[in-house]
């Protein structure tokens, strides 16, 4: 004989399902925003670190190339994999059925292929991160893109199973281009982040294209020691904007008010730093 629950324990059975599926969505958020940039962050740090050594000590250029491709198609797997799960986990709210996890281990070494060798003839094994931009980004979009679909026709027209979710077609690839594109992103910025305090303050004449590349090129290589502190541009209207976080102080009739006040910045930091 089956007593059905009092209905304050049930109720109380409810809320503890939805307090769990809230947390699950929580931990699914957090999952989406930290593993591309730990997948970053990780690939870097192998990166760096990954050659091979001779015999007389001496780094290999060829090794360590190759080394450094190993590292790349790894870190390219891992992220299939996670976003292929976590599509699978946000579609089925943090609960997957047997049956479908038996598909999702089923499918994951088609898959891994399938988007492993499409992302080859888009070289996404061969790029330069550290110089990242939107070409790159319509490179892994397309790639992913025709993965997911080379990945349906077989799913649904070789292997011929029909019961794969749907939506996981669709979410999959999506998660997918946030890790790639995050990935890169943290390979960009990690020099900038990283950068020692520079030395040599410098005014930059011109706030156009020049310029900005300028500016760009000082921020994102720690090996120049100039630390770009504003541009000087006889153009009205750009006075006050900012690129790349640098404003535009004046125009060239500005120059000496602009130098006094600068010496008079570093002159009071200066008085400031021997007071403490």
């Amino acid at each position: 004989m089956i007593v059905p629950a009092p209905p304050d324990a049930a109720s109380r059975l409810a809320g503890y399902r939805a307090l769990k599926r809230g947390a699950d969505a929580l931990v699914a958020a957090a999952g989406v925003v930290l593993v591309g940039p730990v997948c970053g962050v990780a690939s870097l740090f192998a990166a760096r670190h990954a050659w091979t050594w001779t015999g007389a000590g001496s780094r290999t250029p060829w090794a360590a190339h190759a080394s450094r491709r190993v590292v790349v198609v790894g870190v390219h797997v891992v992220l299939i994999v996670v976003a292929n799960y976590l599509a699978f986990w946000l579609r089925f709210d943090g609960s997957i059925p047997e049956r479908e996890m038996a598909l999702f281990v089923r499918m994951l070494p088609v898959l891994v292929t399938i988007f492993g060798l499409t992302f080859i003839p888009f070289r996404l094994y061969g790029g330069l991160w550290r110089y990242t931009g939107i070409w790159d980004l319509q490179s892994i979009i397309a790639a992913v893109t025709a993965g997911s679909f080379w990945f349906f026709i077989v799913v649904h027209w070789i292997v011929g199973i029909a019961e794969y979710p749907r939506s996981v077609y669709l979410i999959e690839p999506v998660l997918l281009i946030f890790f790639m594109g995050g990935l890169r992103l943290v390979w960009r910025l990690y020099p900038g982040l990283r950068r020692a305090r520079r030395e040599k303050r410098v005014l930059i004449i011109g706030a156009g294209n020049a310029g900005e590349m300028i500016v760009r090129e000082m921020k994102k290589d720690p090996a120049y020691d100039y630390e770009p502190i504003g541009f000087v541009d006889d153009d009205p209207a750009k006075v006050g904007h900012r690129i790349h976080g640098v404003p535009v102080l004046g125009g060239r009739q500005d120059l000496s008010r602009i130098m006094i006040d600068e010496a008079c910045r570093i002159s009071g930091t200066s008085s400031t730093a021997r007071s403490r």
